[in-house]
């Protein structure tokens, strides 16, 4: 379904339902077979139940958390396991936070992703201005990170400066 008739449906059961767009009202909507929303849920309940277990062990594994302690810092409490978009291409999966922290390239493609979410919140929420200094902190550190990876770059190869 295009984006533009997507929205239009749901703005259409948004405003039937007093300006307040729900979950619930959506598939009661989508329910005909005749809707334009019809083919975007899983009607066969089998499957349906089956896509559900799934996002259920996908909230048990997010709601795990350990503690990780450094002789630099505070220990914080962190999610026991993480999803790697390099992971996602495949099966999928989570590993370990402490096997993603104690290698250093899984530690590198996991701050990548924690800056493109963060980049994905930046544009979600750009229009508040009061959190202008929480965007400027965030493109300080991406400033570094990529003079950081620009500079071991240059180390490594250095024939790649020519």
């Amino acid at each position: 379904m295009k984006m533009d008739d997507l929205k239009q449906q749901l703005e259409t059961i948004r405003l039937s339902q007093g300006g307040i767009l729900t979950e619930e009202a959506i598939v009661v909507a989508a329910r005909p077979k005749k809707h334009p929303l019809h083919n975007e849920f899983t009607w066969d309940n089998s499957a349906a139940a089956k896509q559900w277990r799934l996002e259920e062990a996908r909230r048990l594994i997010r709601s795990v958390y350990v503690t990780i302690e450094s002789p630099k810092h505070t220990p914080i409490s962190v999610r026991a396991y993480a999803s790697l978009p390099s992971d996602r291409e495949g099966s999928g999966g989570y590993r370990a936070i402490q096997d993603v922290l104690a290698n250093k390239d899984l530690r590198r493609e996991l701050l990548a992703a924690a800056l493109s979410e963060l980049d994905a919140f930046k544009k979600r929420y750009s229009n508040l201005t009061q959190l202008a200094p929480v965007f400027s902190a965030l493109e300080l550190v991406k400033t570094k990170q990529t003079r950081k990876t620009s500079s071991k770059t240059m180390r490594r190869r250095p024939e790649a400066a020519l």
